[in-house]
């Protein structure tokens, strides 16, 4: 298991939380001081030229990529929606002015609990998502979904060996997150270079083996029949792969700017 931790600071007595992926900053981070080492000198401005994206789970050779938060799924009977915004709705919320709220289209006409999403779809079914492709609900073993990134807590503790028991102010508990079987990491690094060693990745000096990938998976270029849909279309539905801070925290700076008119 790797960590991913929160903002939260650890002391004695205290549990480590996980956060659901790692933060692009945390690969990032740990690329480039791999690349320090290797070099034998770390000078910010060569390092924080290393573009670093991800990373995300790979398996077969499909990227997957988190589960868009406008997809709602319904269990009985099964299907799967999208949430647009609804522009009769301006005005009836506390959203920011150009803001409309979103919902389900009118052709839901009865309340039910959504069921839970899956973690990471493969590119495959991001793919027809955003092209507004319905894709099969419930998933299948052949369908490429990551249905979940399980957490695995242990317990650290320091034995005083005059006492047989916990030293004091080191007993606390960490968070890892752990991949299912099959799956690896990938991230895409410009400039591109040669990758290879074992090393710490996350918190806790947790370690991976890290190679140059033969070949990137598929989905870190985007598809012809989404470049094809983009052409053809009036609005665009962007989805943020990792969080994403801009000019005014949530919101882009060319929004505000007036260069695009939300909706």
């Amino acid at each position: 298991p790797f960590v991913g931790r929160d903002g939260r600071p650890l002391v004695a007595g205290s549990r480590m939380r996980a956060v659901e992926w790692l933060y692009p900053s945390t690969s990032a981070g740990s690329l480039r001081t791999m690349v320090g080492k290797a070099l034998g000198r770390f000078v910010p401005t060569d390092l924080k030229a290393i573009e670093v994206a991800g990373a995300f789970p790979v398996r077969d050779e499909i990227l997957y990529l988190p589960t868009p938060r406008d997809c709602v799924l319904r269990g009985d009977p099964p299907a799967a929606f999208a949430t647009r915004p609804r522009s009769e709705w301006v005005g009836q919320s506390n959203l920011p002015q150009g803001l409309s709220p979103v919902s389900l289209g009118e052709e839901i006409q009865t309340d039910f609990k959504p069921d839970k999403l899956p973690a990471f779809l493969g590119m495959p079914l991001m793919e027809d998502w955003l092209n507004e492709s319905p894709f099969q609900y419930p998933f299948h073993k052949n369908v490429p979904v990551l249905e979940s990134v399980d957490v695995e807590e242990r317990m650290h503790v320091a034995i005083d060996s005059t006492r047989g028991s916990a030293a004091e102010s080191l007993l606390f508990c960490t968070a890892g997150l752990v991949l299912p079987d099959g799956f690896t990491l990938q991230l895409r690094v410009k400039p591109a270079g040669v990758v290879s060693g074992v090393h710490p990745l996350g918190g806790e000096r947790r370690v991976a083996l890290w190679r140059s990938a033969k070949g990137p998976a598929s989905g870190w270029t985007c598809p012809d029949s989404i470049q094809k849909s983009l052409i053809a279309s009036q609005n665009v539905r962007l989805v943020l792969a990792t969080p994403g801070l801009f000019d005014d925290g949530w919101c882009p700076g060319w929004l505000k700017r007036g260069e695009v008119v939300p909706n």
